[in-house]
């Protein structure tokens, strides 16, 4: 007789357009989706469809009676700095789930930190670094040896050629381009559809 493998049980913290895609590749995962929580559960989420709004369950701050051993947490929100707030006021107590696209490309050889989603169609080659709460966005491509700093969320498109170093709180926009061997410092905001040469 074979034994019933439990699925890892999610909650997403978030109801935006980013929580939308997590909650995709949370069942492609074959994660069991519990609902959302959000900053406030009253308020009416457009970007949600009728049927994903029935899983808003709770507000935000009654997320202690949602944790326990076997129930995991994603946050699902673009926002770098509001992700980065709620990741830190959470990260000693709660089980971060990571979120990857079966559709990604991922080296063996790639670090992943909490909370991390690879959205689909990305690329990560090898002995890339992706630190804690960060969002690999649609397309994406990281080439060999790129460390990316803790909160930072590559946007759709984003092409990062090797060895490239990447701070906290980055923000690369919609389509950029960034050469090998360059280092972005922290809180930086790079454009849409920029080329960062130097």
């Amino acid at each position: 007789m074979k034994k019933k493998i439990q699925k890892k049980r999610l909650l997403i913290i978030g109801a935006g357009g980013h929580a939308k895609v997590c909650y995709d590749i949370c069942i492609s995962n074959k994660y069991k989706f519990i609902g959302y929580l959000i900053n406030n559960y009253k308020k009416n989420f457009n970007n949600l469809n009728e049927n994903k709004k029935n899983f808003i369950i709770d507000d935000l701050i009654n997320i202690n009676k949602y944790i326990n051993h076997n129930k995991y947490f994603f946050i699902a929100i673009g926002d770098n700095n509001i992700r980065e707030r709620i990741f830190k006021k959470y990260y000693k107590t709660i089980k971060f789930a990571n979120l990857i696209h079966p559709s990604s490309i991922i080296s063996k050889s790639v670090l992943l930190g909490k909370n991390v989603i690879v959205n689909a169609g990305s690329i990560l080659n090898s002995d890339v670094v992706v630190s804690d709460n960060t969002i690999i966005n649609s397309g994406s491509i990281v080439e060999h040896d790129v460390k990316i700093g803790k909160h930072s969320h590559l946007c759709p498109g984003v092409k990062i050629a090797g060895n490239v170093k990447i701070g906290s709180n980055v923000f690369v926009g919609l389509g950029s381009n960034i050469i090998n061997n360059l280092k972005i410092e922290n809180k930086v905001t790079i454009g849409a559809g920029s080329l960062v040469l130097t």
